[in-house]
Formats: C-alpha cells, sequence, structure tokens
C-alpha cells in the first residue's frame, strides 16, 4: 500500500502532540538502491515503563513510501530489566524466535509474535 509520505511523517509528529511523547523520524542508508527506510518512533514514559510505536517505510519515490507493520514495544523497569515485545508475525519471527511467548489462541499466536529477554 503506497501513502504519501508527509501524510505518513505528519501522522506521528500529530500522535505524538496528542500524548505528549518523543518522536523521532530517522533515514536509514539504503542498500545500494535508490528506495529509502525511513523509520519512525513514538516514545512514551508511562509509570515505570516506555512504550514505544514503531513502524518502518519504505520510500518508494520523492512522494510516496510503502508502510510497515506497525509495532508496539513495551519496556517495564523492574529490578531485572525485562523486555516484552508484541509484533505482526513476519519471516524473521520463523528465523528468531527462540523467546516467544505463545498464549494459547492459536489465531492470536499464528498472528503475533510476544517476545522476551527473560531466557526462564
Amino acid at each position: 500500500m503506497l501513502v504519501n509520505f508527509k501524510v505518513w511523517e505528519n501522522l506521528f509528529l500529530e500522535i505524538s502532540k496528542i500524548i505528549n511523547a518523543q518522536v523521532e523520524i530517522k533515514k536509514n542508508p539504503s542498500f545500494g538502491n535508490d528506495t529509502e527506510f525511513i523509520s519512525g518512533q513514538i516514545s512514551l514514559h508511562y509509570n515505570n515503563g516506555l512504550i514505544k510505536f514503531i513502524q518502518g517505510a519504505n520510500k518508494v519515490d520523492y512522494e510516496n513510501c510503502s508502510p510497515s507493520f506497525l509495532n508496539l514495544e513495551y519496556s517495564y523497569s523492574i529490578s531485572y530489566n525485562l523486555n516484552i515485545t508484541l509484533n505482526e508475525r513476519d519471516f524473521f519471527d520463523e528465523l528468531f524466535s527462540a523467546n516467544r511467548i505463545s498464549i494459547g489462541n492459536k489465531d492470536f499466536d499464528k498472528k503475533f509474535s510476544i517476545g522476551t529477554n527473560d531466557t526462564k
């Protein structure tokens, strides 16, 4: 799906203003082709944790981009630094799913990946 890049960028800026959060939009190096990869991140400190909304987009031309899945990360500060992430599953989840949590709902587990840095 193609969207206007400025519209995509402005959504991140407007949402961050509404919820009083930090926003970061950065260009990442391309891999030798004309496509630019842009990442947008909204960070919101909540209680003892940090909520991040992260989305990448491939800028296919001067005006348009193709956004990827919207990822949600929540890090909660506790004594042993536990991080939990919730992402829509993709190809890389099949390769790197060592610390993946299954909740037992087949439809949810097939569509989403819950990960953690806790190896217990």
